[in-house]
């Protein structure tokens, strides 16, 4: 383990106190030959500027420091035409209301789009069972053959008197 925590304090032992060491003479050495630019790695200073660049003007009037700070005293007064709070409450409880019916509806009728295999299962069980099934292949042909058959028996009506 590097570290442990005493009173409070990390407590560096044995290889984790050598590895601190060596780190904090690093970041020393660093600092002192110039290798790091603490502006540029905090980001606490202007970037540079590209002064070749073709918007380095405006940049450079974009970041001026020299313009004055505002003030408390600068926030406008609250405005006097501005429709009270508990308008705006009472205006978003009459759209509410407005919409309670479509609500109503949307849930009394669900969408064909979404759940259509749950609406499909509901809708095939209302059926009675024996109208469940599709009538065989040669059910319209055996239509037509009764139908037929009854033509061929009826008896035309009586001449008219």
């Amino acid at each position: 383990m590097l570290a442990t925590e005493r009173h409070g304090r990390a407590q560096f032992s044995g290889l984790g106190r050598e590895v601190f060491r060596l780190a904090l003479i690093a970041g020393a050495c660093a600092t002192i030959t110039g290798c790091a630019d603490l502006s540029r790695m905090s980001s606490l200073g202007p970037a540079p500027v590209d002064k070749t660049s073709p918007v380095a003007a405006r940049v450079t009037t974009a970041t001026r420091t020299d313009f004055p700070t505002p003030s408390f005293k600068d926030v406008p007064n609250a405005p006097t035409d501005a429709r009270p709070v508990p308008a705006w409450k009472a205006s978003v409880r009459d759209v509410q209301a407005a919409g309670a019916p479509l609500a109503a509806w949307v849930a009394a009728n669900p969408q064909m789009t979404f759940g259509t295999e749950q609406y499909a299962e509901a809708a095939r069980a209302s059926i009675p069972a024996g109208e469940r099934d599709a009538p065989p292949s040669d059910a319209a042909a055996a239509a037509e053959a009764y139908a037929a058959r009854l033509r061929a028996e009826a008896a035309p009506p009586p001449p008219p008197k």
